[in-house]
């Protein structure tokens, strides 16, 4: 940037910091690693023109029925079950850039504070989403929470609206017993209709960093891991599961973290892991995308220039279908 800063463009400037923002922002992933925008882990939907969505859970329409020749086509009741509401919660942060550091052409000082600040909007969001994942045993509600006692994500007991008990937890610890525990309660999940959800094929397998290399031998060896004969590997050559990875899952994430939108902030695990299939219904929703502004000194009473972030988002887990998961406790 120029040292001659009275001279400096307000537009001019925006680009630039812009740069160094979404650099920082986009910055390139481990391979194998997701963040919030990922579509296996959560299901991305835009909202416009409401300060809340709401969603809801349908039973269904039953399977197809015999039909005698000529006979009126079977009709069925799409019926709805219970709703909720998702409000939408602003997030800011921004820098502050002082006559002083102009002058002094400390545009140096400034691109590290632009920069952690695109690294921090990138960390805030992925806090926030995982925690719905970091909640899934104990604290993140489905819809179903809305007509009785509480639902989790993840769970012995959940029940469908047709009143089946749905077990979508597994008791075993994470290795090859867990994966088929997993992978079974997933295929043969009943739907709300009472019926088997066809739609749900195992397809992402979410881990936090402490199980990446384990999750890794397990899943991409082409013979049965550790094996000496010529077995093969059942997941690797039969299952295109996808690998995914997150830190905001592990232990690094410490409980009582308070956040004044979503509340208490679960903790992480190294142990817990999660099988999705490509139907589950845990969502991300944005209200605002990532937006930034630049504010020109000659706009504040005190010489202050400000780089501004910030964007509205929502989260909801919606239903427990399309989930299994396991704590990594026996």
């Amino acid at each position: 940037m120029s040292t001659n800063t009275r001279a400096l463009n307000p537009d001019v400037v925006k680009t630039a910091l812009d740069k160094i923002f979404f650099d920082s922002y986009n910055k390139k992933k481990i391979s194998g690693h997701v963040d919030h925008a990922d579509t296996r882990v959560f299901n991305q939907e835009s909202i416009n023109n409401r300060a809340e969505t709401i969603s809801t859970i349908y039973q269904g329409i039953g399977e197809f029925v015999g039909t005698a020749e000529e006979s009126d086509y079977a009709e069925t009741n799409f019926e709805q079950g219970p709703k909720r509401a998702i409000g939408f919660s602003k997030f800011t942060n921004s820098v502050k850039i002082t006559e002083e550091l102009e002058s002094d052409d400390m545009w140096s000082v400034v691109k590290r504070h632009v920069s952690d600040l695109g690294r921090q909007a990138m960390k805030t969001k992925n806090r926030i989403r995982f925690d719905l994942w970091r909640g899934a045993f104990d604290a993140t509600e489905t819809i179903l929470s809305e007509v009785g006692s509480e639902k989790y994500l993840v769970a012995d007991n959940n029940a469908t609206l047709n009143g089946d008990t749905v077990d979508n937890k597994s008791q075993v610890a994470f290795g090859e017993a867990s994966i088929d525990d997993l992978f079974t309660k997933l295929y043969t999940q009943l739907q709300h209709d009472g019926t088997i959800d066809e739609g749900q094929v195992a397809s992402t397998l979410l881990i936090p960093t402490a199980l990446h290399k384990e999750a890794c031998v397990l899943l991409d060896t082409e013979k049965v891991v550790g094996s000496n004969n010529n077995d093969i590997n059942y997941y690797s050559n039969k299952y295109d599961i996808s690998l995914a990875t997150s830190r905001y899952i592990g232990s690094q994430i410490p409980s009582g973290t308070t956040d004044p939108v979503f509340g208490d902030i679960a903790q992480g695990s190294d142990t817990a892991h999660f099988l999705l299939g490509d139907e589950h219904r845990v969502m991300s929703y944005t209200r605002k995308a990532l937006e930034t502004n630049f504010r020109a000194k000659e706009y504040s009473d005190n010489g202050t220039s400000k780089y501004l972030a910030s964007f509205r988002d929502g989260q909801e887990a919606v239903d427990f279908l399309g989930v299994t998961g396991s704590d990594g406790t026996v």
